[in-house]
């Protein structure tokens, strides 16, 4: 899509007409995988994308994975954080992080998921009241 609309840019522009240089290029993330790569299940996110947060785009927490690099909280916050120690272990693998590490770490994260929780579900005590 982005090609024809550079050809037709250069074409009314009176340009050089070129071959597209950027045709064989995929994208970041732009992979096949196969369901074992899925951190889990529910969400799409494979390990692929928690290394690539940590080792090409210094995510250092797992709040920064799961929130911001992936968007994880935002698609299923109950998701993320089923995914969340395995995130910490495979973090504190690539950080050289130990036991104490991931467990702050799944502690920052609870807290920081508890904000994006949906509210539970109650009644107002005036309609219970009513209902009785």
């Amino acid at each position: 899509m982005a090609e024809e609309e550079v050809d037709l840019a250069a074409l009314l522009a009176d340009l050089e007409a070129r071959p597209c240089m950027t045709g064989e290029i995929r994208l970041v993330g732009d992979v096949a995988c196969d369901s074992k790569d899925f951190v889990i299940d529910s969400l799409p996110v494979t390990w692929s994308d928690v290394e690539r947060a940590v080792t090409g785009e210094m995510a250092m927490t797992v709040d920064d994975v799961l929130t911001r690099r992936t968007r994880s909280v935002l698609l299923d916050v109950k998701a993320a954080e089923s995914a969340a120690p395995l995130v910490a272990e495979r973090m504190a693998h690539l950080l050289n992080g130990g036991e104490e590490w991931i467990q702050s770490e799944l502690k920052a994260f609870s807290a920081v998921a508890a904000a994006y929780r949906p509210p539970e579900s109650h009644r107002p005590s005036s309609l219970e009241s009513e209902g009785s």
